[in-house]
C-alpha cells in the first residue's frame, strides 16, 4: 500500500473514531459543558423570600414605578398548582413565593424586572415547556436538547435568560 493510501486510510479512521466518540460520550459532556456544577451558593439570608420579595416591591415602587406597574397580579396557590400539573413540574417554594408575589410582565411589555429580561408569566412556562418537549428533531437534541426539562423564568428575547430546572436536585 503506498503512503498516500495509508495516510488517507488513517485519517478515516480517526475520523470514524471521533464520529463514534461523539455519539456515545457527546449527550454527556454536552449536558455537563451548557450545564455546569456551581463553585458556590451565595451564603443564606435571615429574611424569607416573601419578606424579601415585600423589600423588592417597596424598592419598585420608590424607584422604578414603570417596572412595578408592568409587573401582572400574582398567583393563588391552586392556580400554581394547576399550571404546575399543567406542565408537569413542581416549583420550588422560592418560586411558588415569586409567583404569588407577580405573574411576570406581558409580552408586550417594555421594561424589564432586570434590565433587558422579562419576567415570564406562568401560563407562558408551561406553553414553552409544552413546545419544547414536542421538539424531536435531531438538531433539537444536539443544539438544545439539555434543555427540554427548564423552565424560562426571565427570558433576555434572544432565547436566553435566568432559569429553573424543576429536574434538578440540590445535591
Amino acid at each position: 500500500m503506498t503512503r498516500p493510501r495509508k495516510i488517507i486510510l488513517a485519517a478515516c479512521a480517526l475520523a470514524a473514531a471521533v464520529v463514534v466518540f461523539a455519539i456515545l460520550a457527546g449527550p454527556s459532556m454536552q449536558r455537563s459543558f451548557f450545564y455546569p456544577k456551581p463553585r458556590g451558593l451565595p451564603p443564606v439570608v435571615a429574611e424569607t423570600t416573601e419578606q424579601l420579595l415585600a423589600r423588592l416591591q417597596a424598592t419598585l415602587e420608590t424607584n422604578a414605578p414603570v417596572v412595578a406597574r408592568a409587573l401582572q397580579p400574582g398567583l393563588s396557590d391552586v392556580q400554581i398548582s394547576e399550571l404546575e400539573t399543567q406542565g408537569g413540574f413542581r416549583l420550588s417554594g422560592d418560586l411558588r413565593a415569586l409567583y404569588r408575589w407577580h405573574n411576570g410582565q406581558p409580552t408586550n411589555s417594555t421594561v424589564g424586572l432586570l434590565p433587558g429580561q422579562r419576567f415570564v408569566p406562568l401560563d407562558e412556562v408551561v406553553a414553552e415547556r409544552a413546545l419544547m418537549r414536542r421538539q424531536s428533531s435531531a438538531a433539537f437534541r444536539v443544539f438544545a436538547g439539555h434543555r427540554k426539562s427548564w423552565l424560562h423564568v426571565l427570558d433576555d428575547g434572544a432565547g436566553d435568560g435566568y432559569f429553573y430546572d424543576p429536574e434538578r436536585t440540590d445535591a
